[in-house]
Order: C-alpha cells, then structure tokens, then sequence
C-alpha cells in the first residue's frame, strides 16, 4: 500500500477532500508537530508521496520518495540537490483569483481609506469628510500599473485591473505570453521603463536567484514619488532596508505588502513577532 505523508495541519474536512480524488489504495499518515522529530523522520523513510513546502538535507533519508508535493506556488524552499533520485516535485496554482483580488483590495484601501475612514468615525473624528471641506480620496480609474512577474496572478490581477479602467504593463521572463489584459509587456530587463511611469508597481514573481532584491535602492530611486508598491511575490525580492527607506524618506508613496522578511516559529505565539527587523508596523503608509 502506498503511503502519502502530510505535514502539519490537515483536519477532518481536508482529508476527505484529499481521499475523495486519491486512489483509495493509499495510506494516508498525518504528521503533526506534537508527534515529535523521530516520527516525522520514520514518515519520511516510509512515505512514497510527501505534501510539503520545503525540502532539505536535513529530510534525508528518503529512499521511498516519489513524488515531494507543493501545496503552494514557490519553489524557494526546495533544495534541488538534495532531492532524491527518482523523485518529482509538484507545485500548484489555481490560488491565482484570491490573490488577484487581495492585489485589488489592498490597491482600493491605499486609493479610497475605507478603513481609516471607519477608525475616524468611530471616534467621533470627521477628518476626511467634504463637511470639513476636505479633499476627495484617490481613484483607481485612469490610472497606470506595472506587472513584475506575468503568470497566472499577475494574468488574473490585469483582467480586474482592466474592468477598473487601468492602464496595465508588465515585464516578465515570458513577454511572448500576451492577452487582452496587458496593454504594455516587455523582458525583465526593460524593467526601468516601466517604473518609472507607474502608479502602481505589483510584484508577482517567483524567488529566485534571479529576482532576490530585484527591487532595490536604486529601482525604487527610479519609481515615480507618488507611487505605491504591492507585493505578493516574496519578500525577499524586494531589498528590506531600501523598502523601509524608501517609504520613511516619502520615495515611495506607499505599500501594501502580503509577503515578509519574518514569520513565527511553528507553535509558537503568532502576536509576538513582528514581520520585519525594521518597523513597518509604525508606518502610516504600509498596509
């Protein structure tokens, strides 16, 4: 009986996705972290099929392993060298409609402040409102973005970008791929040109050798001042000290940021850690 090993969390309801599209010849073994190293390093001996997002030497041995599945897009995690002969490595998409909306969330709340809104009124504080006189808020219509990376997310953030009367550019290592979404598309190292005209700036590109601190001091230097930066790439692409720089000097009007620079350890509190050595949790520019 072939075995699939799953780490972490995987209750009920999960699992019955899962043997409802799995051949029911399959054993199914969950490992959690209350389990203990020993168990977990016996699974991976046993296991013909493993549900992981990272992979490295100290997973060794696996002499079983056919197949190591990614529950997520990135490969970052995956050491290469050390995967076993014989073995696949499997990655997912269809996550692409989620993100693509996050991307237009966090875009619409730096444009409109619907949430600053909302903590103003709840305490009595009319600043923003035309009763005051004050100005209106931003809007996305009319507006240019820019694409780094032009796979599936950043395919489906166009299609909604589209429908809000945004211009769209990407740069990309594929600009042959081409669809109704994209009004400008050009190779990775045309990615000046696109910059600097940009009201929006999207990172949705893998982690690679590659793109680590793609977005560095100078590439934001080179960002229109008034421009925003959403990311939901890695953090790792973008350089951690020039991006908290760039938005304390007024570089970089704002962000809105879904990947980091730190996450909690497994079990531990998740209120206790902040996302970056920097404190980007001060700023008033970042979501």
């Amino acid at each position: 009986m072939p075995e699939l090993g799953l780490w972490h969390q995987y209750d009920d309801a999960r699992l019955s996705i899962i043997r409802k599209v799995l051949d029911p010849q399959w054993k199914l073994t969950v490992w959690n972290k209350d389990d203990g190293a020993s168990a977990l390093a016996q699974l991976r001996q046993r296991a013909d099929a493993i549900v992981s997002m990272s992979w490295n030497e100290s997973m060794m041995p696996a002499q079983n392993l056919k197949l190591i599945h990614l529950p997520g897009a990135g490969l970052d995690a995956i050491d290469f060298s050390v995967v076993p002969s014989g073995c696949s490595v499997c990655n997912v998409y269809e996550h692409e409609i989620g993100i693509a909306e996050y991307c237009l969330a966090a875009i619409l709340e730096i444009e409109v402040g619907v949430s600053k809104m909302h903590s103003n009124m709840s305490s009595g504080n009319w600043e923003g409102s035309f009763v005051l006189d004050s100005g209106p808020h931003g809007e996305l219509y009319g507006k240019t973005a820019g694409i780094i990376g032009y796979g599936r997310i950043g395919s489906e953030t166009a299609r909604r970008l589209k429908a809000f009367g945004v211009k769209v550019m990407a740069r990309t290592r594929t600009p042959s791929r081409v669809d109704e979404f994209v009004d400008d598309i050009g190779p990775m190292d045309d990615l000046e040109s696109m910059l600097g005209v940009c009201d929006y700036v999207i990172v949705a590109c893998p982690l690679t050798d590659a793109t680590r601190d793609l977005m560095n001091a100078e590439r934001f230097a080179s960002m229109n001042r008034d421009g925003v930066l959403i990311n939901v790439g890695r953090g790792s692409v973008i350089d951690e000290t020039a991006l908290y720089e760039a938005l304390v000097s007024g570089k970089l009007a704002a962000a809105g940021l879904d990947a980091w620079y730190q996450y909690p350890e497994s079990g531990t509190s998740r209120t206790s850690t902040f996302p970056s050595r920097y404190p980007f949790h001060e700023l008033e520019n970042v979501v």
